[in-house]
């Protein structure tokens, strides 16, 4: 039984140590600056002038809640932005109905900004979310540190001398980690043709275009993108909704504007297909399965891959 961590392991667990502690500090930091925005923050009975779901990047979407009230007499009309953003988007549209167009807010704002409302505050996860999250990682690394300080005064089993066991069977854990990786891709794959497969049997219609604008955005890097954002207007049972759509990505900025001058002009009609029972899902134009097939691709690959490796080192063992 070790007396004391050798160095290597005492620096590992110091490093997990503080990152956990950093962590928890900003959880607890972020967490209370949260509870005084709720407490101690002045309120003001906001009137909701607009309410939607919109374009964050082509297929992210977040919420946008323009708001009318009065502090001392001056009168702010903000546009307020969730703090999260979601490639569902029924995530969204959820928080856009919790605020009605002509309903009556209550919304806490800064006192020494009373132009900055916060919207959905409250003692609930989507608020405290960021926090929560925070609070998660810190724990799990803390509870690594306390691990790694623990693990040198634990008894030790003496080890049997002999054949190298993980050595011998490593080729057999690699062949049935390539195995795991190419059924979840084939999985993945099998989901999502299935999905592509029901929204081809939705009902089709008509949405018309009627509004456009282009998107600006970045992926991973700082190199920027355009696309075409188009606000289309359909009808469903007598309803009527607006669900802003992005159907192409990746563009220039004079590809962006050609297309919008082009394809994408007001008033145009374009055909998608609705699903009955969330009519805010759409299928614009049927996804393409060239991606379906380049990941079964690779999926069977992993497989056949793994399943060699698996069967032939386990004939050894």
């Amino acid at each position: 039984m070790k007396s004391r961590p050798e160095p290597a392991n005492f620096i590992t667990l110091l490093i997990f140590a503080i990152l956990g502690l950093c962590f928890c500090i900003v959880a607890i930091w972020t967490a209370w600056d949260k509870h005084q925005i709720i407490t101690t923050w002045p309120r003001a009975n906001a009137q909701v002038v607009q309410s939607r779901v919109n374009l964050y990047k082509p297929t992210v979407y977040q919420a946008e809640i323009q708001v009318r009230y009065q502090v001392q007499g001056k009168t702010y009309t903000p546009i307020l932005k969730s703090e999260d953003t979601s490639s569902l988007y029924g995530l969204m549209q959820a928080l856009v109905e919790r605020y009605p167009v002509d309903s009556t807010q209550t919304l806490p704002y800064s006192p020494s900004a009373p132009d900055q409302p916060v919207l959905d505050a409250g003692y609930h996860l989507r608020f405290f979310f960021w926090p929560l999250l925070l609070a998660v990682i810190g724990l799990i690394l803390s509870l690594i540190a306390l691990a790694l300080w623990i693990w040198p005064y634990l008894p030790q089993k003496p080890r049997k001398k002999g054949p190298d066991r993980i050595g011998k069977y490593l080729p057999v854990w690699v062949g049935g980690i390539f195995a795991g990786i190419g059924l979840l891709l084939l999985t993945l794959v099998g989901v999502w043709a299935l999905n592509q497969a029901q929204a081809r049997q939705w009902p089709e219609l008509k949405a018309e275009i009627v509004g456009s604008q282009i998107l600006t955005y970045s992926q991973r890097s700082s190199t920027r993108y355009f696309a075409p954002a188009l606000d289309l207007s359909y009808t469903v049972a007598g309803k009527t909704y607006l669900r802003p759509v992005c159907p192409e990505s990746g563009l220039s900025e004079a590809e962006a504007k050609d297309r919008l001058a082009t394809a994408y002009g007001l008033k145009q009609l374009l055909s998608l297909r609705v699903n009955p029972k969330s009519p805010y899902e759409i299928e614009l134009y049927p996804a393409p399965f060239t991606l379906g097939w380049i990941l079964g691709g690779i999926g069977t690959t992993f497989l056949l891959l793994g399943s060699v490796i698996g069967l032939a080192f386990r004939k050894g063992i």
